[in-house]
C-alpha cells in the first residue's frame, strides 16, 4: 500500500471514529439516563428520603434535569416573612455550597457514568418566591 493510500485510509478511519465519538456523548445524557423508569425510580426514592430527613424544613424538595445539567428545588414549610427571607438569604450565602455542588457532581458521575455540566441549588418560600440560589 502507497503512502498516499494509508494517509487517505487513516484519514477515513479517523472521520469515522470521530463520528461515532460525537454520536455517543449526544446520547449520554443525565436526562436520557434518568428519564429510564430504574433510575427515575431512584432518584425520587433519593429525593423522598431528602424530605422525611428535612420535614421540618422543607414541604417539598424536587429536582429538574435538562441534559447534563441538574437542578434541586427546596421549598421552605414554613411562611416566611421579608425580615426571615432576608435572614434566610445571608445564611444560605455563607454556605459552602461548591463543595456540595462538587461531591453531588461525584455522586452522580459514579452512578450513572456522566459527570454533570451544572448542579443548581434552588431554595423558594412556601409560597414559591425564590430566596437564593447557587449554579455551579
Amino acid at each position: 500500500m502507497s503512502m498516499k493510500v494509508r494517509k487517505q485510509v487513516v484519514s477515513i478511519l479517523l472521520a469515522v471514529v470521530a463520528v461515532m465519538a460525537l454520536a455517543g456523548c449526544a446520547a449520554k445524557t443525565l436526562e436520557s439516563f434518568y428519564g429510564k423508569p430504574a433510575n427515575k425510580q431512584q432518584i425520587d426514592k433519593m429525593m423522598d428520603q431528602m424530605l422525611s430527613v428535612y420535614s421540618a424544613y422543607y414541604s417539598d424538595v424536587d429536582y429538574e434535569i435538562h441534559g447534563n445539567d441538574i437542578t434541586y428545588k427546596y421549598y421552605y414549610s414554613a411562611s416566611v416573612s421579608q425580615t426571615g427571607v432576608d435572614s434566610l438569604k445571608k445564611g444560605l450565602a455563607a454556605q459552602d455550597f461548591s463543595s456540595m455542588a462538587k461531591s453531588t457532581k461525584d455522586d452522580i458521575e459514579k452512578e450513572a457514568g456522566i459527570r454533570p455540566t451544572s448542579v443548581t441549588f434552588i431554595y423558594y418560600t412556601d409560597n414559591g418566591t425564590e430566596i437564593y440560589s447557587y449554579t455551579e
